[in-house]
């Protein structure tokens, strides 16, 4: 080595272990870390105690490890999104530059003689420059020489003959060679590193999917055939040894690579200046061109092995999103069929067996009778019977098993694995045929969607699976219910026949004989339950175990990433078929929209001259008064018995009655939000009243059930409506007085008993606090003074239905007493069907859409395959119910019931609403009308108040009142009459036409 670099030596080769290879023991510990924590990961697993009798906690085990060992991969193959040398190696370039700084720019030293002679490797061309070189020397020294001569003979002391000299850029050349060529030359480093990362996490890779291999044989067969943890342990300690002993390889791999740079650095230091190397070579111009090179060559290389590693994470990270999902429904299963069984068994110990034990009793007691006293202990068990049998424990036992709520059992098993699979991630790396001993370039790779794999291949057949059992459970039930009720009917019709002998005096039959021959064939009605409860479960439990089991298979086969790129060429080809439905769906659609506008200027100038006609024909008696339809009174009038016909379970999932399973509840986020202001602001000593207004039927009342749910508050709460009308202030004060309980006489007293602490009151239906007439709103008056007496002491929230709203509003201005008034908003048409769906798919059944006459006359619907037209009238039913409900549940929900035709096996058809005319309500005399907008502005009304509201008789009340019962129009309920909620949109869309409410 050139002495004169032996600092320089030294010093670069300092900054290569201090600043360049911790960059890669960094890298190298990170990963031993990660694999120390993935075997630790493994060896628990591995060294677990499995129990197949019991393998909830396995499985929990099992998706624990999932879960850390996901977190684990994704933190570890988590890059930063650009690769660059300059952000990676910083600091190493940081002190290279520095250390430049202290090197001189230039360097002159003396030329060596072989800048003189021709050295091996030299050109002819530069061997010819150097003998002229040489030549020059020559000449250039002569007359040193010379001089040198005559110095010899005067015996004078020689003068040394000059040397050339050349001229070093030395910083520029040091640059050149350690910022620029050692760095390239050292990413050959790169390359060992990454490859054995990507050697290693392989293998781990396939411990896990060994694990996966044995778990899924135990979770089958019940084989503990996991590998020996002390074999896996030492091929962790293995591993993690090799990545340690890499620390030094590199080191010495990198010393090597050093040594050769310094070597060329040191051959062109003693050359550059000279004819044979340029000090041009190593300007900034090169050293930009060489960096660029450098850059592009390190991000491709890294890039390319940080592709590799992507792809091994992504191709394990949905392994263990799949085994993840996989375990967690298995979990779920087991949790929910022991539930299940839990539910079933609870019929059988409470209601059952104490039905056997009744009945078993009562055959004791007949088997204990002598015939003196056989009749009196026959008709003692046939009221026994009657009285507990058949009017208590039948109905208790019917109602309990659909307390048990079954069907939403299985619904729940199947929402939790839906947001399972709505967890998966969306986005990950493929890369056909993949080899991961090399780089990878970013156009090999594909990007797939495991969460859209899994919802197009296999959760819609599992989904099928859930439907059919939901169908089989609640149609069993149907069955079971039936059969429950038949034990109290056998029963009874044996022991009054056993009875009955006793009066027709006639020999032959034995009465005691035909009640214990009675009674013990209810006992084995009983029995018989007992056995269908256990077959429904073992049928639940086969259906849902072979769905799994498919799910389970589909999901396995996307850990191949070759069956990945097949289910995407399903999915293309599906989209691509979507696609063109949805381009010829609007196509149609915009064809439709021309025409719009002439159709209903046609229908405007018709509906004109139509009423034109029909009035003159009317004022000269051509033609009567429309009456309602014989067959829309029909269906109006028989809504609540063919209401009946329905099963039990569907009848309680549609009952219009306020909520309080958040799992039906839909919307009203805002709503709660401006409750909550008010509530807030109160506790804060502000004026703060609440109204909250809508339809009837549009969810008030379930509002107030979540709100008061939600609602965390120290002070009492006191909630109530009134069930009539007061519309005196006595009748108010005497109410309000009996709700809280308070005994109060006067007004100041109430005031007194409500500023004593603080209160919540929660009044409901204050449309019942008035009656429109003279003098009919005292009561109202009483409660605006209240609430302006006692607002700092009691939170007061009301409701009232809209247009009594609107009426109370411009008679005394009632919203000026409230400082929040919550209007529920109108759902718009996705909520209601989502409303009615969310309860339908609950019950497991089927529907089919039954055509009405104008679609089976309709040449494009009779065009249209089964599927398709079920789409299309499923679109016009709820197009159709959508402008009756609008934002009313209630109509919605009664809408819904009535236009169930009929069930047949498992499958509910539902009729169009196209059919049901209701044009005579345009028609309706004045009178008639007169009565709907009273009810409406009061919502109900008894026949006293009608009288008070009207001033007519009580004949001329019933004269108007008893026709529109009979037609339907209007329903009686607790000796009030309200209009049909069947009728109730038609009627405010007349009162509105005829410009009574607005």
């Amino acid at each position: 080595m050139n002495k004169e670099l032996e600092s320089q030596y030294t010093h670069f080769k300092t900054l290569i272990e201090e600043y360049y290879l911790p960059v890669f023991n960094a890298k190298i510990d990170h990963h031993i870390q990660f694999i120390e924590k993935t075997g630790e990961l493994q060896s628990d697993i591995l060294k677990y105690e499995y129990d197949f009798s019991n393998v909830r906690p396995a499985l929990l085990h099992h998706i624990s490890y999932k879960e850390d060992l996901l977190k684990l991969a994704t933190a570890l193959f988590t890059f930063e999104p650009e690769v660059h040398f300059d952000v990676d190696y910083r600091a190493y370039n940081q002190a290279l530059n520095v250390y430049l700084e202290t090197v001189p720019k230039e360097v002159s030293r003396p030329q060596d003689s072989e800048r003189f002679r021709m050295q091996s490797g030299d050109s002819y061309l530069l061997g010819f420059a150097k003998w002229w070189k040489r030549t020059g020397y020559t000449f250039s020294v002569l007359p040193v020489k010379m001089a040198n001569g005559f110095r010899t003979l005067f015996k004078e002391t020689k003068k040394e003959l000059p040397l050339w000299k050349h001229s070093i850029e030395f910083r520029n050349i040091s640059a050149y060679y350690f910022r620029e060529i050692l760095p390239s030359r050292l990413s050959v480093l790169e390359e060992i590193m990454y490859g054995a990362f990507t050697s290693s996490s392989h293998l781990l890779l396939k411990v896990d999917e060994e694990i996966d291999l044995s778990f899924s044989r135990f979770l089958t067969t019940g084989d503990i055939g996991f590998p020996h943890p002390g074999n896996h342990e030492k091929k962790i300690g293995d591993e993690i040894r090799r990545l340690q002993a890499l620390k030094t390889d590199l080191k010495n791999k990198a010393e090597d690579i050093y040594n050769g740079v310094f070597e060329e650095f040191q051959d062109k230091y003693l050359k550059a200046g000279t004819i044979e190397v340029n000090n041009r070579r190593f300007g900034q111009t090169r050293q930009r061109k060489k960096h660029r090179v450098l850059v592009n060559k390190y991000t491709r290389l890294v890039r390319g092995w940080q592709n590799t590693l992507l792809v091994l994470s992504d191709d394990w990270g949905i392994d263990l999103e799949l085994y993840a999902l996989i375990y967690t429904g298995l979990k779920d299963y087991h949790s929910h069929m022991i539930t299940f069984d839990e539910r079933l068994a609870l019929v059988v110990e409470q209601k059952l067996s104490h039905i056997k034990s009744f009945l078993n009793h009562c055959k004791e007691d007949i088997e204990r009778s002598d015939e003196k006293t056989n009749k009196d202990i026959l008709e003692k068990e046939l009221l026994s019977v009657k009285r507990e049998l058949v009017t208590s424990y039948v109905p208790d036992t019917n109602q309990l098993m659909l307390a048990q709520d079954l069907p939403s059992l299985i619904n729940d098993l199947e929402s939790r694995i839906d947001k399972g699979i709505r967890a998966i991630s969306e986005r990950r790396a493929v890369v056909r045929k993949m080899n991961y001993e090399q780089p990878i370039s970013s156009g090999s790779i594909s990007y797939i969607s495991p969460y859209e794999l899994v919802n197009f291949e296999s959760w819609p057949q599992f989904l099928k699976v859930f439907k059919s059992t939901k169908v089989a459970i609640t149609d069993q039930l149907n069955q079971l219910q039936n059969r429950v009720m038949d034990i109290g009917h056998i029963a009874e019709f044996n022991l009054e026949s056993a009875v009955s002998l006793y009066e027709v005096n006639e020999a032959g039959d034995d009465p005691r004989s035909i009640a214990l021959e009675g009674i013990k064939r209810t006992i084995e009605k009983v029995e018989g339950i007992e056995e269908a409860l256990a077959r429904l479960s073992v049928n639940v439990k086969e259906n849902l175990s072979g769905g799994f089991d498919k799910f389970r298979d589909s999901l396995v086969r996307f850990t191949n990433s070759d069956n990945i790129y097949e289910v995407r060429v399903r999915i293309a080809r599906g989209k691509a078929v979507e696609r063109s439905r949805q381009y010829k769906a609007e196509f149609i659609n915009r064809f439709r929209n021309t025409l719009p506008a002439i159709v209903l200027f046609a229908k405007t100038k018709y509906a004109r001259f139509s009423g034109v006609v029909n009035k003159i024909f009317r004022r000269y008696g051509i033609s009567g008064q429309q009456a309602v339809p014989t067959e829309l009174a029909d269906f109006l009038a028989e809504t609540e018995k063919s209401i009946e016909k329905l099963p039990f379970v569907y009848q309680r999932l549609f009952k219009t009655e306020p909520l309080s399973d958040a799992n039906f509840f839909e919307g009203r986020t805002e709503e709660l939000v401006h409750l909550n202001n008010a509530y807030n602001n109160w506790m804060k000593g502000r004026f703060a009243t609440a109204a909250v207004v809508g339809e009837k039927g549009s969810g008030i009342t379930t509002l107030m059930n979540f709100y008061l749910q939600d609602l965390s508050t120290a002070s009492k709460v006191y909630r109530f409506a009134p069930g009539r009308h007061y519309h005196t202030s006595d009748e108010l004060l005497s109410f309000l007085s009996e709700e809280l309980g308070c005994a109060c006489t006067t007004q100041e007293e109430l005031v007194t008993f409500l500023n004593h602490e603080k209160k919540v009151i929660v009044l409901e239906n204050i449309q019942r606090l008035y009656l429109k007439k003279v003098n009919g709103f005292g009561a109202l008056k009483l409660f605006t003074e209240l609430l302006s007496l006692t607002s700092r002491k009691v939170f007061w929230i009301v409701s009232c239905t809209s247009y009594s709203w609107e009426y109370l509003n411009k008679t005394i201005n009632l919203s000026d007493h409230f400082s929040y008034t919550v209007l529920l908003k109108e759902f718009d048409d996705d909520t209601i069907i989502n409303i009615i769906n969310k309860r339908h798919r609950v019950s497991g059944y089927n529907i089919e859409f039954e055509p009405a006459a104008s679609d089976l006359n309709n040449k494009k619907f009779k065009r249209l395959g089964k599927e398709e037209q079920q789409t299309m009238l499923e679109r016009s039913y709820f197009s159709d119910l959508n402008k009756i409900a609008r934002s009313n549940v209630s109509l919605a929900l009664i809408y819904w019931l009535r236009s169930t035709n009929e069930i047949h096996e498992n499958t509910i058809f539902i009729g169009s609403l196209k059919e049901i005319d209701f044009s005579f309500m345009k028609n309706l005399p004045a009178e008639k009308v007169f009565v709907l907008a009273n009810l409406l502005l009061h919502e109900r009304l008894s026949e006293q108040d009608f009288c008070n509201v009207t001033g007519y008789s009580r004949s001329k009340t019933r004269s108007l009142l008893q026709p529109l019962l009979e037609d339907g129009v209007t329903v009686l309920q607790n000796e009030q009459y309200t209009i049909n909620p069947l009728l109730y949109r038609q009627t405010i869309n007349m009162l509105r036409m005829k410009n009574i409410i607005h």
